[in-house]
This record gives C-alpha cells, sequence and structure tokens, in this order.
C-alpha cells in the first residue's frame, strides 16, 4: 500500500498495487473476487502474516490461513507464478521474532510445493551482523518500511521475477 513508486521499480512489469493497509489474511480470501474480477495476473507478490501475528493466533492457525489464500489464488488462476515475501524483523513485533522465523518457515514450505513459485526471504537482510533491527530500512513508527527498505524489497523481488 505505501510503496508509491512500485511503477517505477518495476518499470519492465505492468504492475497493479493491490495492497491495503492493515490487512489480514482473511481479508485477502473475502475481497479476493472483488479484487480480481477483470484481470488475469501472471504473478501475485504477497506480503502476507505480519498483521495476522496481532490477533494472537498461532502459527499453524495462520498459516492454515495463508493455505487456503494460496489455494484460492491456484483455483482461479492456475498459470500464476506466487512470489511470497517473508515477513520482516521490525521493533513493532520485536518479541515475536521467534514466531515470525517460524511462520516464515511454515509459509515457505507452503508456497514452495509447486516450483513455479518463489519465497523471497528478506528477515536476515534486514539485520544488522550483531543480528539488531536495521532501522534505517524503517520509517519512524518501526513498522512500515523506508524508501531504503523498500529497495531492499525491490533487489530481492526482481532475482526471482
Amino acid at each position: 500500500r505505501l510503496w508509491n513508486n512500485l511503477d517505477v521499480d518495476f518499470k519492465s512489469y505492468n504492475v497493479l498495487n493491490y495492497g491495503f493497509g492493515g490487512a489480514f489474511i482473511e481479508d485477502c480470501i473475502r475481497h479476493f473476487d472483488q479484487l480480481f474480477s477483470n484481470i488475469n495476473p501472471t504473478a501475485f507478490v504477497l506480503y502476507v502474516g505480519g498483521n495476522d501475528l496481532s490477533l494472537e493466533y498461532s502459527n499453524r492457525k495462520i498459516n492454515s490461513l495463508f493455505k487456503n489464500l494460496l489455494k484460492k489464488i491456484k483455483s482461479q488462476f492456475p498459470n500464476s507464478k506466487i512470489i511470497c515475501v517473508s515477513i520482516k524483523p521490525s521493533y513493532h513485533r520485536i518479541n515475536k521474532f521467534d514466531k515470525i522465523k517460524e511462520l516464515n518457515t511454515l509459509m515457505k514450505e507452503e508456497v514452495m510445493k509447486s516450483d513455479k513459485n518463489s519465497f523471497v526471504d528478506i528477515f536476515k537482510l534486514f539485520l544488522n551482523e550483531d543480528e539488531k533491527i536495521n532501522t534505517s530500512y524503517f520509517v519512524k513508527d518501526n513498522l512500515h518500511l523506508s524508501k531504503k527498505g523498500y529497495e531492499v524489497w525491490k533487489k530481492e523481488i526482481l532475482k526471482v521475477l
């Protein structure tokens, strides 16, 4: 939602930004038909699961919702590639680092069941050598990405596109 220069960063691609703030995976599923009724994407770049942590769901529950979203995509767009970006570390969720790492592993295992898909693991890239969060990748709220943070995402996503 906040990636304001997405079209410039991916100028070689016909991109549409369908991100919406505060979204949970259940919201993505609920609004899926409305969002994608008139297009036929060749690829989906997903960044989901982080907000679901605030619901105090178990990783098993979040991964189950993620599976349902993947099934919905594959059902309606069987030829589309899915690129899943891992949940990033942030000071906002610093007490959930272990949970995030485990959830990233579960989501990676799920998305990689198809060799057409990719998983972009940015978790470690957002940490310094001493395993502390690189604050330059975030705006003042320590949750949302700065331009520098989006540059990391751009570089990693372009590798798999």
